[in-house]
């Protein structure tokens, strides 16, 4: 059932089974992603992390120390690195209809994890 004709008790079951990340659509018996949809019979997921987080020194950082606080500022704003993020996060998810690749950010990798393991205990469950 959709929108407001489904019951309290079905919409509260949805919740606790299902959710939505990364454009992934999860109910209580089925996976969308893309316009796609499958049964959750037989659907797997996966997280893949790839990259790091790397630091370096910015001029600006050195140089902005510097004008505040001479020498010492300098060195002060040389040790205050920059963050680069590098790392890629993707979920796959493989099931008896299609198999999809998604794309998360890498500061959502926790989240994406979580998501996965909502995935696979709702295929258990299904």
């Amino acid at each position: 059932m959709i929108g407001n004709t489904q019951s309290k008790a079905a919409r509260a079951h949805d919740s606790d089974h299902g959710g939505y990340f990364a454009g992934v659509t999860l109910t209580a018996d089925r996976i969308i992603f893309g316009g796609q949809w499958q049964p959750l019979t037989g659907v797997s997921a996966a997280v893949s992390e790839f990259g790091g987080v790397d630091r370096r020194t910015t001029a600006t950082r050195v140089v902005a120390g510097a004008v505040v606080a001479g020498k010492t500022g300098a060195i002060i704003g040389a040790l205050a690195r920059k963050k680069i993020d590098n790392r890629e996060v993707t979920i796959t998810i493989s099931g008896p209809l299609y198999t999809w690749s998604v794309p998360v950010r890498g500061s959502e990798g926790r989240r994406a994890h979580a998501f996965v393991a909502k995935i696979s205990t709702a295929a258990a469950l299904a």
